[in-house]
């Protein structure tokens, strides 16, 4: 694709002032860990992509994301950081980033009320764009087990191409879990597709004291995207971000997938706000996943 395909294509972006309506904030009340193991490329199933995953949830609201880009992110700013230290009052040498892997480059925001979902997607700029609220014919069955002490009881149902096998506890009273999977009296703990080629594992949670610290605090994506970890409020990001249609971000990912170098220098020349963020690797949002976790849409 050329320069001028790549101007016109990010020029020809249609802005969503609806899209960043002010949601329903709600505090954390709990964050939970999962391994994800997810092949994506079925002629190299012994290959999967490993990942773990983080949810921070309230009643009605949640945010599903990287944990591992957390962490990358808070070592690259430790490398940096010593960098800087080694380099003081120099002009420092050019640092080589040490030990980065491929990440998911998106959160998920859920707005159960509301029955909205949002994506924040690093496509070197941060899009936010809107999808359609997962809704999944649960069959809920008899069957039931411990994980980890958690009482647990199972679940199936299909969606986005899958048949999805959960086990979810009452006793966890959040209707939410790992990716788009919720919709159930309570968390998901473990989820994986008939297939095994999707697989959250549950890694254990944590509840929230949210004490004097429940203040009313904004969470904006930064240098290195959006840490969950340090969330206190469920809300969308207002700042840094450009708000555009599913449409829209679908042919960005195109561009990206199809020219990555080409898609960089039009995205810097083109839009004006480069924000690109560090704790993601440029092969991280511009590999194209042959086996990806939604079959449909």
């Amino acid at each position: 694709m050329t320069s001028r395909l790549f101007a016109v294509l990010l020029l020809g972006l249609c802005a969503v002032p609806g899209l960043l309506v002010a949601q329903t904030k709600e505090p954390v009340m709990i964050r939970v860990f999962y391994g994800m193991k997810h092949i994506q490329d079925l002629d190299r199933p012994s290959n999967p992509h490993v990942e773990e995953m983080l949810l921070v949830a309230g009643p009605s609201s949640a945010i599903f994301s990287s944990y591992d880009r957390i962490l990358q992110g808070q070592r690259i700013q430790q490398q940096l950081d010593i960098h800087g230290a080694m380099h003081k009052g120099t002009i420092a040498p050019p640092l080589m980033i040490k030990d980065t892997r491929n990440v998911s480059p998106f959160d998920l925001y859920f707005f159960a009320s509301e029955q909205k979902l949002f994506v924040l997607e690093n496509l070197v700029v941060n899009y936010l764009y809107e999808e359609k609220y997962p809704a999944i014919n649960w069959e809920i069955q008899e069957e039931t087990k411990s994980i980890q002490g958690i009482p647990c009881q199972k679940a199936v149902g299909q969606y986005k191409g899958r048949q999805w096998q959960v086990w979810f506890s009452d006793q966890i009273p959040f209707p939410f879990g790992p990716w788009e999977l919720g919709g159930l009296p309570g968390l998901i703990v473990e989820a994986a597709d008939a297939k095994m080629e999707v697989v959250f594992s549950f890694g254990g949670f944590e509840t929230i004291d949210q004490g004097e610290e429940s203040a009313d605090r904004s969470l904006e994506p930064g240098k290195y995207g959006i840490n969950t970890m340090e969330a206190k409020w469920i809300a969308l990001p207002t700042q840094k971000i450009t708000a555009v249609k599913k449409a829209d971000r679908d042919r960005i990912k195109k561009a990206a997938v199809r020219n990555r170098t080409q898609f960089v220098i039009m995205q810097m020349k083109v839009t004006g706000n480069f924000r690109h963020n560090d704790s993601v690797r440029p092969d991280s949002w511009s590999l194209e996943i042959k086996n990806p976790i939604a079959l449909d849409h």
